[in-house]
This record gives C-alpha cells, structure tokens and sequence, in this order.
C-alpha cells in the first residue's frame, strides 16, 4: 500500500505527514501513561482497603473467638 504512496506525495508532503503519525503516536503514550498512573493510584488504594478491612475481619474473629 505505501510503496506507490511516496509517488504521489511531495517530499515536503511525505516530511508532514510522518511528523503527523510522530505526534499522534507521542499522544498515545502520554495518554497510556495516564492510564498507568491511574491504574496505579487505583491499585494503591484497593490495597490499602483491603488491608483495613482485613484488620478489621481478624479483630472481629478475635473478638468472636474470645466470646
């Protein structure tokens, strides 16, 4: 498909349109970045939950147990 591309265009064309996929894929991983970051932040918390309600889970079967 792109070996007769570079026929039609112009260098200058051919120059614009590559910087253009350059900046688009430069988007792309600044967007996946987010998406770590977010994922990451989310997972932090989860853990942190988990954690609260685990102490709270084994208080509790402390306290059954000892009843």
């Amino acid at each position: 498909m792109f070996k007769w591309l570079h026929i039609a265009m112009s260098n200058q064309e051919f120059v614009d349109a590559g910087m253009k996929r350059m900046d688009e894929t430069d988007q792309a991983i600044e967007h996946s970045k987010q998406v770590v970051e977010q994922t990451l932040e989310v997972g932090t918390q989860t853990a942190a939950n988990l954690k609260g309600q685990v102490i709270l889970q084994n208080s509790l079967h402390l306290f059954l147990v000892k009843s």
